[in-house]
C-alpha cells in the first residue's frame, strides 16, 4: 500500500473576516426563511 503524502498548508485571515463570514451566514439564513415561506404560501394557495 502506497503511503499518502502530507499536504501542509498555512492559512492567513484577513482583517475583517469575521464580519464576513457572519454577514454570509446571515444572508444564507435569511434566504432559507424566505424560500421557506414562499413554500408554505404555496401549499396554503394549493
Amino acid at each position: 500500500m502506497k503511503k499518502k503524502e502530507e499536504i501542509k498548508i498555512e492559512v492567513r485571515y484577513t482583517e475583517g473576516f469575521e464580519k464576513r463570514f457572519t454577514e454570509a451566514c446571515l444572508n444564507q439564513l435569511r434566504k432559507r426563511r424566505e424560500k421557506e415561506r414562499a413554500e408554505m404560501q404555496a401549499e396554503k394557495t394549493a
